[in-house]
Parts: C-alpha cells; sequence; structure tokens
C-alpha cells in the first residue's frame, strides 16, 4: 500500500459516514437540509514508490469536498504535488483523486470508495530513460445491504509500474 496512513484516514472518514447515515434518515424528516464544505490546504508527506523503491518527499495542495444530505454522505479528495526521491534525486509529480459515498434509506444501504494514485517521475527523455517507475495504483471498494441481506461485496486494487 503507497499511502497506508492516509487510505485509514480515508476508510475512517467512510466510517464516520456511514454512522452519519444511519442517524441521517429521522434528522433529515424534521429538516431537509444540504450541506457542503469545501478545504483547500496545502500539504506534505512521503510516497513510496515500490517501483523503484524511492521514498518521494511531496508537496502540494489538497482539496477536499464533504457533502451531506437526508441519506447521502459524499467525502471527494484532489490531492497534486511535486516532490523529490530518495536516493534516486529524481523530481516526481504526484496525483491522488479519491471519492466515498454512503447512501441508505428505510431499506438499503450502500457504501462506495474509489482512489485513483499516480506518481510520475519527471524529465525522463532519450538521453535519460527509465522503464517502469511510474506508479499508477486503483482502488474500488463496494458494499450494498438491502433488507439486512449483503447483495454486493466487491473490492479492487490494481497497481502498475510504467
Amino acid at each position: 500500500m503507497l499511502r497506508s496512513g492516509l487510505y485509514s484516514r480515508q476508510m475512517r472518514i467512510a466510517l464516520v459516514g456511514l454512522l452519519l447515515c444511519g442517524a441521517l434518515p429521522a434528522a433529515a424528516r424534521a429538516q431537509q437540509v444540504n450541506k457542503q464544505r469545501d478545504d483547500n490546504r496545502n500539504f506534505a508527506t512521503t510516497v513510496s514508490n515500490p517501483c523503484n523503491g524511492d521514498q518521494v518527499a511531496v508537496q502540494g495542495r489538497q482539496q477536499t469536498r464533504t457533502e451531506q444530505s437526508a441519506n447521502r454522505f459524499r467525502f471527494r479528495s484532489h490531492t497534486d504535488g511535486d516532490g523529490t526521491g530518495t536516493p534516486s534525486q529524481a523530481q516526481y509529480n504526484y496525483q491522488d483523486i479519491n471519492e466515498s459515498e454512503v447512501v441508505t434509506t428505510a431499506t438499503t444501504f450502500s457504501s462506495e470508495f474509489q482512489e485513483r494514485e499516480h506518481l510520475i517521475r519527471q524529465g525522463k527523455n532519450r538521453a535519460n530513460p527509465t522503464a517502469a517507475d511510474d506508479f499508477f495504483r486503483k482502488v474500488r471498494n463496494k458494499f450494498v445491504v438491502t433488507n439486512g441481506n449483503v447483495t454486493t461485496d466487491r473490492t479492487e486494487d490494481r497497481t502498475e509500474c510504467k
């Protein structure tokens, strides 16, 4: 896993969303209000590149949006930054986009999570070729319960070095 700390944070956010959605239908009957919160902040982290072993110190911006309505909780995040790899001293561009959504009704509960993560080495050319040092990851999870029975439980986690 490339960023287990942020991934587990995202899972905690999704779990909080699950808890919120459990309480939302009753609260929503009293007041139909949609809430949205946007945040844009600087971030710094270290990202591992499993394709070549580099540890990349990344700095950049993270934009998040949280939406909450009667029976839906949605969290979206886009992280974009640049960094330097150790020991290679290569320059990298980092992108991480993820979305979480929880929807609940009287009979159905669904949770969906998707993340795309890219760590791409900059400065490649014919004089300085590098093979398979760009990291790409896609994670997708869907879980649905209908009338108390699990009807969908699917997880995909694909990684690739290009």
